[in-house]
């Protein structure tokens, strides 16, 4: 029977595989990777490894033919006699040829195909050493984590986030995480062609930056966290008193993200020291009101007061957030008031040189006197006025008619005549526009 099945089989040489199963009968195992597997396991290894290299994941292995057996033994011990280092570009070639769908996060199974499917299904000691490498590389390559398991074998400690899992783990929405993680440089720029569960990030190094965008919030949600409502709200961010830790400039302000922590770090530093009350009375008012009644802005009494500048301040009971806190308003008065201007108002100067104001307009139009820009102390708008020195300078340089007249007790026309009988003519003439 023998000689005749000899007699219909077909020659040909020995395999890479065949020949070291033969070599490792005849002469034992030496030290590599395949020496530590019992034999029969590196033959199924390599012809299953080899069946999903030649003819994909999806392999049916019923339809193999001998010959194509034969060929995937062989073809699976050139990947896996390079020992880890083989395998793990095996499994790597599988996991980049995946079509990933576009919402499912697919593990192993789907990635790995038939090769998983079969190693889940043998229950042989024998080949714990090779699920224990499948495990080993998927905790290294995909975003595995506790609560998963790899042929039964509990993940133990996470390497990588996807923005799926992470969405999942930190209950952040997928599509606001992926932006506030592409903001922040967390994930490279071209994530937009990958799926979420294909967009990997090392979530040991990015767990605080995952914690705080749990918790983050974007300005219209700023609103009412802080109870200080939509113009204090943007007043708050405008002048740097909350800031973004998670900057979305190049999207438009709706995209910034705010850590509520820096927010509760932000109330802390107004509510510090603050005295409670139950009601407010004058002088005591809230920030807002106190602002428009010393006309000052808001911003300016909140850096007063995370500043501590100021020895009052109260928290109403009742209240919530930046609406709760309270301040004494002559207090503010006097604390932001404007230092006085090195100058005078034009009716001022007008009033000091004895003439009217149309004259001292038209002496700065034509350049006789120099004028600056100041704050109107009582509405803080901007004013012309003259500086003092400019006054002084002018007051020595030049005397009225009228000034003249009165010291010598007569009329300025007489005054005037008798100036100009000696020769004595006006300094210039200033053309008023508004005679």
């Amino acid at each position: 029977v023998l000689a005749r099945l000899s007699e219909r089989a077909t020659t040909r040489n020995a395999s890479n595989l065949e020949r070291y199963l033969i070599e490792r009968i005849e002469k034992g195992a030496v030290d590599t990777w395949l020496d530590r597997l019992e034999l029969h396991a590196v033959a199924k290894l390599c012809e299953t490894i080899g069946a999903v290299a030649r003819h994909g994941r999806d392999v049916v292995a019923s339809e193999l033919s001998p010959s194509q057996w034969w060929e995937a033994g062989g073809a699976g011990f050139d990947i896996a006699s390079q020992g880890e280092p083989g395998m793990f570009s095996f499994l790597s070639g599988l996991q980049q040829s995946y079509p990933r769908a576009s919402g499912a996060n697919e593990g192993p199974k789907a990635t790995f195909g038939y090769f998983y499917e079969w190693l889940q299904g043998v229950e042989d000691p024998a080949y714990d050493e090779i699920k224990d490498l499948v495990a080993r590389h998927a905790m290294a390559t995909t975003p595995v984590g506790p609560g998963d398991f790899v042929f039964g074998r509990p993940i133990v400690r996470r390497i990588w986030h996807s923005v799926r899992t992470a969405s999942l783990e930190y209950d952040a929405h997928p599509k606001r995480l992926r932006k506030l993680l592409a903001l922040g440089g967390v994930i490279p720029e071209d994530h937009r062609g990958q799926t979420d569960n294909a967009v990997l990030f090392d979530a040991e190094r990015h767990r605080e930056t995952l914690e705080r965008i749990s918790t983050s919030m974007s300005l219209r949600e700023v609103e009412t966290y802080l109870g200080a409502g939509r113009v204090h709200a943007q007043l708050l961010y405008d002048h740097g008193f909350i800031k973004p830790f998670v900057s979305g400039e190049v999207e438009g302000i709706s995209a910034h993200a705010f850590a509520r922590e820096d927010l509760d770090d932000f109330m802390c530093r107004l509510e510090a020291g603050a005295t409670q009350i139950d009601r407010c009375a004058p002088p005591i008012y809230p920030i807002a009101d106190a602002a428009r009644r010393a006309n000052r802005s808001a911003a300016e009494i909140v850096a007063a007061i995370v500043d501590d500048k100021l020895q009052w301040k109260g928290k109403l009971r009742g209240a919530v957030g930046f609406a709760s806190i309270v301040v004494d308003l002559n207090e503010i008065k006097e604390l932001l008031k404007d230092p006085t201007p090195d100058a005078q108002a034009l009716y001022l100067v007008a009033r000091r040189l004895g003439t009217s104001q149309h004259v001292v307009r038209a002496a700065i139009e034509n350049g006789i006197l120099s004028s600056t820009v100041v704050k109107n102390p009582r509405n803080r708008c901007p004013t012309k006025a003259i500086p003092n020195s400019e006054v002084e300078r002018f007051q020595k340089q030049f005397i009225s008619l009228f000034e003249i007249a009165r010291a010598y007790g007569v009329h300025h026309l007489n005054m005037r005549k008798t100036l100009s009988e000696k020769g004595i003519h006006p300094a210039f003439d200033v053309p008023l526009k508004n005679p």
